[in-house]
């Protein structure tokens, strides 16, 4: 069993989560979180994963590709802009106005969580996801892993 929760977000309280913020590294703050919630599971077939910062981080993936679905010849630039401020997708930041969620609706502006995200990342693809994010290639990695065990 393996769980798809947005980091960003999560409560507070929820595992010591609030002491984590000493983690300067978001891929270490997110690994000692999935660490934490497999110890509170106790289960050697429970895969904690949370998505680093949530999964929009992932749209950010292939600028090229939002830019031809909104029919929007300036998206790709601007979303380019963010992953040269960051780095990578999975760095785009934790902040309120500023997690990828937040950074797409101020870009985009008409971008729909339930209805975009899903065309978008099937559009992106997960070869490209993948690549362009190295936490969900690790836990894609260890789920695939299980059907060679």
């Amino acid at each position: 069993m393996t769980t798809l929760i947005d980091f960003y977000g999560l409560p507070k309280d929820f595992l010591g989560i609030e002491e984590l913020q000493d983690i300067a590294n978001p891929q270490a703050r997110v690994r000692v979180a999935q660490h934490r919630f497999a110890e509170e599971i106790k289960h050697e077939r429970f895969l904690p994963f949370f998505a680093l910062h949530e999964l929009e981080a992932w749209v950010f993936s292939h600028p090229g590709t939002v830019e031809d679905h909104y029919a929007n010849p300036f998206l790709s630039d601007r979303l380019q802009a963010v992953l040269q401020e960051v780095g990578a997708p999975e760095q785009i930041n934790h902040g309120p106005r500023t997690h990828p969620k937040a950074r797409l609706r101020d870009i985009v502006g008409s971008y729909k969580e339930t209805s975009n995200g899903p065309i978008l990342l099937e559009k992106i693809g997960i070869d490209r996801i993948r690549m362009a994010c190295a936490h969900f290639d690790d836990w894609v990695s260890k789920l695939e892993g299980l059907g060679e065990a």
